[in-house]
């Protein structure tokens, strides 16, 4: 198989790009397609034709998606889906968009920069956050994982235009139940960044992750590699002896401080090393609130983009385009939760977020941008980016106002005002939104109608506003337990909304973490309750 290329196939998923490429696998930019013109970006990690029979190489990919499977966190790269396609395995996983840590290290190098102190102690607390939840996940009995990820490295730290952090591709990580099984004295991971117990091939605990989060941090301090030279042999003997000077002897304006935390970071003997990733936060933590209180995702994502415009020779942002504290307040983390109800005579926009879908009504003007009314917390958004108005044929109208970047309908940058079809996509930033027309009315109009089973047991439910998931529901002489979450009727849609840390939501079979829009048909289970959404006629008289 050749490389994939742009608009072909690969089993569900349409390529829109190729990212990257390595010995083992390719990883392309793809998105897969739903209903009523929903798409959702996402990146493909395919492995290389050559070995597709080649079992260990297989079982790597495997045991990769079943270990980030398990893990949702926010500064874990987000694992969907593990497949094959004519014989070729892949992975579906999160895109982040943006650059890993190495890519904006030789970025600001090329710039004549460095990244500053601050920068790296976020970026470094963040991965210290994603890898504490990594080492101390347990799985559904409450057995530890041991999730050690064994190969952090610049590379496999990714840092989105939008100023997140994301610590990516556990292809060699161990975990207790995971079949990959290392021989003793077998190296795995990347030389350069390894612990010197790992390169003396001895088992690998979470102090590992902890001494490689070090190297990352000096290298992204000192815009230096620990250690150079081709010479494996001698490579690994001076990864072994570990004798790493201060970040400060290459660049002075390092504070004590954060020496102090990088060198405990890279201390030889794990025993004298931070005893976890939490602790190791904690002391980032400290370092920002005593040095650059101040300093937050939005300073981070303005590095970011500085360095991707260059990259990519976009126009950069205006230098005077900061964003305040409260234009960066945005309600995203639930679907549901609206002020404003737009009817099914209005035409919207369906905004794609993090967390799901949100949905939001179209008057007579909407300006969108990071101070616009539909706020958008992207560094490449100006404050005012672009709007949409109704004109007096009744046609609504896309237009951008001066942006740096560029307004985009289905992919393409709009050179003037654009009028609007229904399904149309248009993005802003890192924000895809789709364009809805108003629905027709028909009468009589189906209600929503929810069978909910028990064990023998079944009963409907006229859903006219909102049901709990909770102790309102029962079925017999059964009642649900505590609350689960939600469901809500919205402009006459139907959502699910399930409330993270309480008990387990299914869709259709499938752990429900984030708002879910029902359609007839579908099936979602809350312990041993089970509901099934119709849309029934209502009675006449």
């Amino acid at each position: 198989m050749a490389q994939l290329q742009p608009n072909s196939q690969f089993g569900s998923y349409t390529i829109v790009r190729h990212i990257a490429g390595g010995g083992m696998a390719q990883i392309y930019l793809a998105k897969v397609m739903g209903l009523a013109g929903f798409e959702k970006q996402l990146a493909l990690k395919v492995i290389n034709p050559e070995y597709a029979d080649e079992d260990r190489f297989i079982q790597m990919l495997i045991d990769e998606a079943k270990i980030t499977v398990s893990l949702t966190h926010v500064n874990i790269g987000q694992v969907f889906d593990l497949g094959q396609v004519e014989g070729i395995y892949y992975i579906a996983m999160e895109f982040v968009d943006g650059l890993d840590v190495l890519e904006l290290v030789n970025g600001l190098h090329s710039m004549g920069e460095r990244v500053p102190c601050e920068a790296v102690a976020l970026i470094g607390r963040q991965i210290c956050s994603g890898l504490q939840y990594a080492h101390t996940r347990k799985d559904p009995t409450g057995t530890p994982l041991n999730i050690v990820h064994r190969d952090i490295s610049p590379q496999n730290i990714l840092v989105s235009r939008a100023g997140e952090v994301k610590v990516v591709d556990f292809g060699i990580a161990k975990a207790a139940g995971v079949s990959t099984k290392t021989q003793a004295g077998v190296i795995k991971g990347k030389v350069h960044y390894m612990a010197p117990e790992q390169a003396m091939g001895k088992k690998a605990d979470r102090r590992c992750d902890i001494f490689s989060t070090g190297i990352v941090l000096w290298e992204m301090l000192t815009s230096q590699m620990v250690y150079s030279g081709d010479n494996v042999r001698e490579l690994v003997e001076r990864v072994r002896l570990a004798n790493i000077p201060p970040p400060s002897t290459v660049r002075s304006e390092v504070l004590p401080a954060l020496d102090k935390i990088a060198m405990r970071a890279l201390a030889r003997i794990p025993e004298e090393r931070f005893q976890s990733a939490h602790s190791f936060q904690v002391e980032l933590t400290k370092y920002l609130s005593a040095h650059a209180p101040d300093y937050g995702s939005t300073n981070l994502a303005q590095l970011v983009e500085r360095v991707y415009a260059k990259k990519h020779n976009l126009a950069a942002p205006a230098p005077d385009e900061h964003l305040s504290k409260d234009e960066m307040i945005l309600d995203i983390h639930s679907v549901i939760a609206q002020p404003l109800d737009p009817g099914e005579d209005q035409a919207r926009l369906i905004v794609e977020t993090p967390q799901g879908q949100t949905v939001r009504p179209l008057d007579a003007e909407l300006v969108m941008g990071r101070a616009g009314q539909l706020a958008i917390p992207d560094a490449r958004v100006s404050r005012r980016h672009a709007r949409i108005t109704l004109t007096e044929a009744g046609h609504y109208v896309l237009e951008d106002l001066g942006s740096a970047n560029g307004t985009y309908v289905n992919e393409e940058k709009i050179p003037g005002p654009h009028t609007l079809q229904d399904g149309e996509v248009i993005r802003i930033g890192s924000f895809r939104m789709t364009f809805r027309l108003p629905v027709p009315q028909q009468a009589p109009e189906p209600v929503p109608l929810l069978l909910i089973s028990c064990g023998n047991h079944t009963v409907e439910h006229l859903l006219s506003d909102e049901l709990p998931l909770t102790y309102q529901v029962q079925v017999g002489a059964v009642r649900l337990g505590g609350m689960a979450g939600r469901v809500v009727q919205q402009q006459g849609e139907l959502w699910l909304e399930p409330l993270p840390g309480r008990q387990n939501v299914t869709h259709n079979g499938a752990e429900a973490t984030a708002p879910v829009h029902l359609t007839p048909g579908d099936t979602f289970q809350v312990g041993a309750f089970r509901f099934e959404y119709r849309r029934e006629l209502p009675a006449v008289g």
